[in-house]
């Protein structure tokens, strides 16, 4: 992995692995990634059943910045405030789109889920984690109402990196991935701008998917002296995560472990002259 993500050199590329934490096969489909160099960062999701299981393993490899991939729309919060204030009357956390309308709606408050998600930040800080970065689960922390919030939060714990989603159109243009682009540009429009120092966001249009007909397409496209974070999910099938219809359909994780781990995938590194880094090789903002 370089370490040189300032000098200019070449585009440097973090590739970020979500979901680490909430189910086991996932998460050492992420470990192994880890193991084999090309999986740099990973969010966790500090709610997770797997969690305790799994968290002890991330300080074998250090070379993986690991940052929280705070949650709000699977499983049950950590918080009894959270629980308590959830419409649903089981305490488990709502879809992304039921999320929206109670926050609009004020059924749930913006200040019981921020001290959710301080509560997902201080288990990680508890399991003596170095903490990198923040991004949300479905990236519900574009809602407006949670924006400023997450950079909120990024500053009490003192943690460098927020995520900032961006529309991508193309290179695979997936149904799918066209509809989320569309969301986030017209939610764009009215958040602030993206921080200067943040990196660049890509894999959106594959999300769930990442093949190496999207890395073919879009790593040529990436810039000398950016910056650029390439979200991922990659692991093994989880015979709980299979459970769930919605997630089943969504992620294809040994796909994506098939392709960051070929041998086609490090060769396309090389031929585009592309630096692995991880967030801890970045200046800080």
């Amino acid at each position: 992995m370089s370490s040189d993500a300032g000098l200019g050199r070449a585009a440097h590329l973090i590739v970020n692995a979500d979901d680490f934490g909430y189910f086991d096969s996932v998460s050492k489909g992420i470990l192994d990634c880890a193991r084999a160099g090309v999986v740099t960062a990973t969010g966790i999701m500090a709610n997770g059943p797997a969690f305790d299981r799994c968290v002890g393993k991330l300080g074998e490899i250090p070379t993986l910045s690991a940052g929280v991939h705070l949650n709000a729309t699977l499983g049950r919060p950590l918080t009894d405030a959270m629980r308590n204030e959830l419409p649903s009357g089981h305490g488990e956390f709502p879809s992304k789109l039921e999320l929206a309308g109670w926050l609009l709606r004020g059924r749930v408050t913006v200040a019981t889920l921020l001290e959710e998600w301080r509560a997902q930040i201080r288990r990680c800080l508890d399991a003596g984690l170095e903490l990198h970065f923040l991004n949300s689960h479905e990236h519900v922390h574009i809602l407006p109402p949670l924006y400023r919030g997450i950079f909120e939060l990024a500053r009490e714990f003192g943690i460098a990196h927020v995520r900032v989603p961006r529309p991508e159109w193309g290179p695979s243009w997936t149904a799918g991935g066209v509809f989320r682009s569309g969301v986030f540009a017209a939610v764009r429009l009215i958040l602030p701008p993206s921080p200067a120092h943040a990196p660049v966001f890509i894999g959106l249009d594959s999300s769930g998917k990442l093949d190496m007909r999207y890395c073919r397409r879009r790593f040529g496209k990436l810039r000398a002296g950016t910056t650029y974070e390439l979200m991922c999910h990659p692991g093994w099938k989880d015979p709980v995560a299979l459970e769930d219809p919605k997630l089943a359909a969504y992620h294809d994780w040994e796909l994506e472990l098939r392709t960051l781990t070929s041998p086609e995938f490090a060769a396309l590194l090389r031929e585009h002259g592309i630096a692995l880094v991880s967030y801890a090789n970045l200046p800080l903002p």
